[in-house]
Parts: C-alpha cells; sequence; structure tokens
C-alpha cells in the first residue's frame, strides 16, 4: 500500500491518484511491507498520512536527486543510512545516519546523494498539495 489515511479514509485534496485506505491507531509501520512508487529518477516513497501528520520513507539511489523546489509546509528529514547533502540558499547540510534536519515551509531546497543508497524519514505537517 503506497499511502494510507488515518481515521476518515479520505485522500487530502490534490491527492494525484494515490492510493488510500482508513487505518485504526495506533498503526505499526512496517515500511519493508509498504510499496515504494519512483517520484523522481532514481528516488522512491511510501506514505502514511493522519489527520495531523504526513510520513514517508524515501529511498535514494546512489547519484540521485531532488531537484530545487519548496512547498508551503515545515519539512524533518532524519537520516536512516547513507548521507545526503541538502542545499538551500542559506548553504549546505551534509547529513549522515540519526542526524536531521528541519527546513522551514517555503525556504528553496535540493537534495542529492552520492555513491551510496540513502534511506530519509521525512515528517511533515498535513501537506496541502497531499502529494508524498
Amino acid at each position: 500500500m503506497v499511502g494510507e489515511r488515518a481515521h476518515h479514509g479520505h485522500p487530502p485534496a490534490g491527492d494525484r491518484g494515490v492510493p488510500w485506505r482508513p487505518v485504526q491507531p495506533p498503526l505499526l509501520i512496517d515500511w519493508a511491507g509498504r510499496e515504494f512508487v519512483q517520484l523522481r529518477p532514481g528516488i522512491h516513497a511510501a506514505t502514511v498520512v493522519s489527520d495531523d501528520l504526513t510520513v514517508s520513507m524515501y529511498r535514494y539511489e546512489a547519484g540521485s536527486r531532488w531537484e530545487e523546489h519548496s512547498h508551503p509546509e515545515d519539512q524533518l528529514t532524519i537520516v536512516v543510512s547513507g548521507e545526503i547533502v541538502f542545499r538551500t540558499p542559506d548553504g549546505e547540510l551534509r547529513l549522515q545516519p540519526g542526524q536531521q534536519a528541519l527546513i522551514p515551509g517555503g525556504l528553496p531546497h535540493a537534495a542529492e546523494v552520492g555513491d551510496a543508497e540513502v534511506v530519509t524519514l521525512n515528517v511533515w505537517p498535513p501537506r496541502e498539495s497531499g502529494r508524498p
């Protein structure tokens, strides 16, 4: 299952066809059993959505990158494995396993990985666009 919506079972506005199903709290999230979809070349995600949070696990293939973008929501990224570089107008953040970055809503940012796969866990408040 790509995405789940807690409580009401209705996807957020602008869902863009991501499948959702109601879940009952508490929810054990077994990322290994989830379906990951490609968001960008070499970047795959699985997402769980509740009324208060959007949580996505991203798997970045070696050499992949996410172009500069911004979104209105704050973003917390936790590096599970590998090393990822975030670039913002304020500079560069190089994150390793266990490190986190809090990216304020509206701040343009890009991400790039080097020669090894990277796995991140990303948390946002409910996303206006409904995208993972």
